[in-house]
């Protein structure tokens, strides 16, 4: 059987969710595109780093609660207008026949669709593609199943010491081990990129994986992102893990560029979406809603 990545039909599967979302003749069956909607609520995140500017720089220290704004609406930009929809497909529905291995496919993906940036030095690849490091790794991962759950904690030390198989190679650091081991556990591990280590403070592994942990025990982040794994599963026809509805949202709010000339801090990808330091309270919104 031949098959196609999808990444190579990347904009026909976001015209199609985004074309769900809409509806027929403009009725939304989710939320239209460019709409945040009424019953889109803040989605409140507890002990999280929420300093949002210091000198002039984007920064993030203090520990406090920060509010999601409209996450369903972001969710729905990310689908329809980022890389998510088809990482998704990717990592839900397209055949793994190795499981315990990071393929070249793995590598190729975690390159074009998390911009993991891993054939940008050869070493980097081939460290990584090595026997050894592979033959090193399938042990640790066979340790964990493939369902294993952000929510038991049984499995921390496997993704430690999976973490620090990669990282051992030339060039690969946290960010680049995580978006490639969130493809082969994607309900435990999450992506953590520099702009999830700024949310929670931290580049240490296991303080972020527990920092999801409590966030996702928490009563109301909880129901809320089961609720948005239902509703993109609805306009993408793939279940995503709630490890990785949190990780999407936390990219969003936190991935912001310098203020520009209007004083606003774009969403890194999506310069609609601004941070206005004037009105934190807000958090992050689509510039031209009211």
């Amino acid at each position: 059987m031949n098959l196609v990545p999808l990444w190579t039909i990347a904009p026909q599967l976001r015209h199609n969710c985004a074309t769900y979302c809409a509806g027929p003749a403009g009725t939304a069956r989710f939320i239209a595109p460019g709409r945040a909607g009424a019953d889109d609520p803040p989605l409140v995140l507890s002990g999280v780093c929420t300093s949002r500017l210091e000198d002039g720089r984007w920064k993030k220290k203090e520990r406090g609660p920060w509010a999601i704004a409209t996450p369903r609406a972001k969710l729905v930009e990310k689908y329809t207008r980022g890389t998510s929809a088809i990482f998704s497909h990717y990592v839900y529905r397209f055949p793994h026949p190795d499981p315990d291995r990071i393929t070249s496919v793995d590598m190729e993906a975690a390159d074009r669709l998390m911009g993991a940036n891993i054939s940008a030095q050869h070493e980097r690849w081939r460290g990584i593609a090595s026997p050894e490091c592979q033959e090193q790794l399938a042990p640790v991962l066979r340790r964990i199943p493939v369902r294993a759950s952000i929510e038991d904690p049984t499995f921390d030390a496997e993704v430690g010491e999976a973490i620090e198989v990669l990282t051992a190679r030339d060039g690969v650091q946290l960010a680049i081990a995580t978006k490639l081991l969130c493809i082969k556990r994607p309900y435990l591990i999450p992506m953590m990129d520099s702009v999830v280590q700024d949310c929670f403070g931290s580049n240490r592994a296991l303080e972020i994986l527990e920092d999801f942990r409590r966030l996702l025990a928490e009563q109301e982040v909880s129901q809320r992102v089961d609720a948005l794994v239902d509703q993109l599963a609805a306009i993408t026809g793939v279940i995503p893990s709630r490890v990785r509805i949190l990780d999407e949202l936390i990219w969003f709010d936190w991935n912001l560029r310098p203020p520009g000339a209007d004083g606003l801090c774009e969403v890194v990808g999506f310069p609609d979406w601004v941070y206005d330091p004037a009105q934190d309270a807000r958090g992050v919104y689509r510039r031209f809603e009211a």
